[in-house]
C-alpha cells in the first residue's frame, strides 16, 4: 500500500479494535496466525514491544510498538487481564477472535478507507510494514529478522524485490 492509503484508512478507523490491530498491523508485520495467538501479556506497553509467537517456526521474536500503536492498544486494552485473547471477537462469549475475522477486519478497514485497488488482507499490511522499513533503513537484514524468516533470500525475493529495483533504478538515474 502507499503512504497515502495507509492513511486514509488511518483516517477511517472507527472502533478501538480497529485501531489496534491497524498499527499493531502496520508496525510490526505480524502474520494473521500470530495476531490470533496473541494474548493481552504479549503486549509491554512500557517498553513498547510485543511478544511474539511464530507458530511456523515455534520461535518467539519481539516486535516494536509505535507511539501511535501504544495508545491505541492501551485504548483497546484498557483493564483486561493479561490472560485474556488480545483480540475479542464481537459476539458472545467473546472468545479469542481467529484468522478468519481478523482478514475480515482488515479487509473491511481498507475498503472503508477507499483502498479498494487492492484487496487489503492481512499479508498486505506486512509487505507494506517490510517495504516501509526496507525504504527508511535500506537494511535487508533487519527488516527479515522482524519478519520472522529464517533466511534474507524470502524477505528480497517476495517483499521487497520491487523496492529494491526502485531504488536501484532511482540510483542509477542520479548516477
Amino acid at each position: 500500500m502507499t503512504d497515502e492509503e495507509v492513511e486514509t484508512i488511518r483516517y477511517a478507523l472507527q472502533t478501538p479494535k480497529e485501531k489496534a490491530l491497524f498499527e499493531l498491523m502496520i508496525c510490526t508485520g505480524m502474520r494473521v496466525g500470530e495476531i490470533s495467538y496473541l494474548n493481552v501479556s504479549d503486549i509491554d506497553l512500557t517498553n513498547k514491544q510485543v511478544s511474539i509467537y511464530a507458530e511456523k517456526t515455534d520461535t518467539y521474536r519481539t516486535g516494536m510498538l509505535t507511539p501511535v500503536a501504544v495508545m491505541a492498544l492501551r485504548n483497546y486494552i484498557g483493564d483486561r487481564p493479561g490472560t485474556d485473547p488480545l483480540f475479542l471477537a464481537d459476539r458472545a462469549p467473546y472468545n479469542r477472535m481467529r484468522e478468519y475475522g481478523i482478514e475480515k477486519l482488515a479487509k473491511e478497514m481498507a475498503v472503508r478507507g477507499g483502498v479498494t485497488r487492492i484487496t487489503a488482507t492481512v499479508h498486505v499490511y506486512r509487505k507494506t510494514f517490510a517495504s516501509v522499513l526496507y525504504r527508511k533503513t535500506g537494511d535487508v537484514l533487519l527488516v527479515s529478522k522482524l519478519l520472522g524468516h529464517a533466511k534474507p533470500d524470502m524477505t528480497v525475493q517476495y517483499y521487497l524485490i520491487d523496492d529494491i529495483e526502485e531504488m536501484q533504478h532511482k540510483y542509477n538515474r542520479v548516477a
